[in-house]
């Protein structure tokens, strides 16, 4: 699974690296206008989101550092409904 999340990692800032200095260039015009906001706006933010994130998840991964999880049977989705201050009923509600 670390073998496979580091392979994910490193292929995802890879493409953020091509599409933020060869495709997004390429294929979103500039805006003419000085008043309005660069049509690149968003998919240089959502690219350099997907950069950061593919960045984390290779660090995390080179450093075995594992996600918190509490341990086994200490919560479970019984014992949350029945600490939980709404009702069964709110709780099918909230989900559907």
């Amino acid at each position: 699974m670390a073998k496979a999340n580091l392979i994910s990692g490193t292929v995802l800032f890879l493409f953020s690296v091509v599409a933020l200095l060869f495709i997004i260039p390429a294929q979103i015009d500039v805006a003419e206008s000085a008043n309005v906001i660069s049509p690149r706006l968003v998919p240089i933010i959502c690219v350099i989101l997907i950069g950061g994130l593919s960045l984390f998840q290779v660090a995390k991964t080179a450093l075995g550092i594992s996600a918190l999880r509490p341990k086994s049977g200490q919560y479970d989705s019984k014992k949350i409904i029945e600490m939980s201050p709404i009702s069964k009923r709110e709780w099918v509600a909230l989900i559907l």
